[in-house]
């Protein structure tokens, strides 16, 4: 009994038994498909027996027969599916460990296992990069058409969705359809900017410059679009318009120097990094998925530790400090609100952390109203967070951190999911923050983020800094420019 309690509880996990064995590993049951050798077949077929029989009264599910065969048919799919998905180097990782954009492709690779006519997706693009977005419209397009289904897709970037062929676009406001038609019709309208999403921006740039759009067809497919009639008006409308110069900063607040990672031996996360933060700073950290990005940001507030390399803060050693030393310097708001959230009201969210260091309940009421009035949260502080919108959950979280007085915040996918009025609500919610002298960090895929408000960008590819330098620069670089699917 005690061998079996032993199996259940995961102790021998990564033991070869007889083909019938079936054993308890943390989350789910896995099928053991093969023997070591030949002498422990009976005693680990009896074993086997036992377990099974044992977990047949606990879960009535669990198959009287679980053949090798049909097993190695399960690795051999699973295999040939992640292969053709491009997350087969994923597959002996921990979930935990992959970014959001894997973590998408995961879930992708999951549908094509599945028999079923209908898919929908639920924002597939949320967490991943345009080249990456690019790859997975593709790839439901191929599942479409190799598995004839009927796809419906729900996503706010609809530019990177009409990435392939669409037959209609219906959009919905307040509970409503207001528009079920054609991507072309549905483009050709001011629908989409009437209720606050983002048309692709070749269509802003034509409407902008006054370019009539009937004059063109397949307007919903960019590589069928002659641009060269719309040149005069587009150049026109450019020379009108006046450059915006950002601001220059020079004192440097945060060094990164030669910083290398990695989860296990067998992959190196990030390579040799090093760059610096400039006090009073707007800056975006951008790259593909499993580029690094989100590693890089973990290991800057704390949670991960390094194997070598440095980090300062304001020229000071910040490299062996513990997490809580290193929150009073540095803030981190990670992309899900939901997953930083652990009180019931708002107010004792926010004042978490000061009464975590001992603060005085007097200093509490003071700092936490504080920095709820700069968060326009406090008329609300009474309120259980459950009832919040999305994006006042996300402001709780920024003012837990606020009310720490860190002098940077790193924010992961700010706007990843949020519809253009939301987006320019929390961009210019935070643009009031950085008025505040506080210097801001985005992780993030929104190439509209890096361009419209930050002042400099770093671009990570495969654990390397590829490019640093502001927005622009970056964007005119044909090499960068292919890494986001630009080109």
């Amino acid at each position: 009994m005690e061998v079996i309690e032993e199996f259940i509880k995961g102790k021998y996990e990564k033991q070869e038994l007889c083909e019938d064995a079936i054993v308890v590993s943390e989350n789910f049951i896995a099928v053991i498909d093969g023997v070591t050798s030949q002498e422990n077949y009976c005693s680990g077929k009896a074993l086997g027996k036992i377990i099974s029989d044992i977990l047949k009264n606990i879960i009535p599910t669990i198959p009287e027969k679980n053949s090798c065969e049909e097993a190695k048919e399960m690795h051999k799919q699973v295999s040939e599916i992640a292969k053709f998905v491009k997350i087969d180097e994923l597959l002996n990782m921990k979930p935990h460990n992959l970014s959001g954009g894997q973590k998408q492709k995961v879930s992708l690779a999951g549908i094509m296992v599945e028999d079923t006519n209908i898919v929908l997706y639920d924002e597939p693009l949320a967490s991943l990069d345009p080249l990456s977005g690019k790859y997975a419209i593709e790839l439901i397009d191929e599942l479409h058409y190799e598995k004839s289904l009927t796809s419906i897709i729900i996503e706010h970037r609809l530019e990177d969705v009409l990435h392939r062929k669409l037959d209609r676009v219906i959009v919905m406001d307040k509970g409503e359809i207001i528009a079920n038609d054609t991507p072309d019709n549905i483009l050709r309208s001011s629908i989409l900017k009437d209720i606050n999403i983002r048309e692709p921006l070749y269509i802003s740039a034509l409407k902008y410059s006054g370019f009539d759009l009937n004059q063109l067809e397949n307007i919903s497919d960019i590589r069928k679009i002659d641009f060269s009639i719309a040149k005069n008006e587009i150049v026109n409308w450019i020379e009108t318009e006046h450059t915006y110069n950002k601001q220059e900063y020079k004192e440097v607040i945060l060094e990164i120097n030669d910083v290398n990672f990695s989860y296990n031996e067998n992959k190196q996360i990030l390579k040799n990094i090093s760059f610096n933060v400039k006090k009073g700073e707007m800056v975006s950290i951008v790259g593909s998925n499993g580029a690094g990005k989100s590693t890089m940001s973990k290991i800057i507030a704390g949670f991960e530790k390094l194997e070598d390399g440095s980090i300062l803060y304001e020229g000071s050693d910040i490299t062996n400090e513990s997490i809580t030393d290193r929150a009073n310097k540095i803030g981190f708001v990670l992309q899900n609100p939901n997953s930083m959230i652990s009180k019931i009201n708002i107010f004792d969210e926010v004042a978490l952390g000061l009464r975590m260091r001992n603060t005085s309940e007097e200093d509490v009421e003071k700092r936490v109203n504080h920095i709820l009035e700069i968060c326009k949260l406090k008329e609300y502080r009474k309120w259980p967070i459950k009832a919040l919108s999305y994006g006042q959950k996300k402001r709780v979280t920024i003012a837990s951190i606020l009310v720490l007085d860190p002098k940077i915040i790193i924010l992961d996918e700010p706007t990843a999911g949020q519809d253009l009025f939301h987006y320019r609500e929390i961009m210019e919610f935070l643009k009031q923050l950085h008025n505040y002298g506080i210097t801001i960090i985005f992780i993030t895929h929104d190439m509209h983020l890096m361009l419209e408000y930050t002042d400099r960008a770093y671009v990570f590819n495969n654990g390397r800094l590829r490019s640093e330098g502001n927005p622009e620069k970056i964007f005119a670089n044909k090499e960068i420019k292919k890494l986001f699917c630009m080109e």
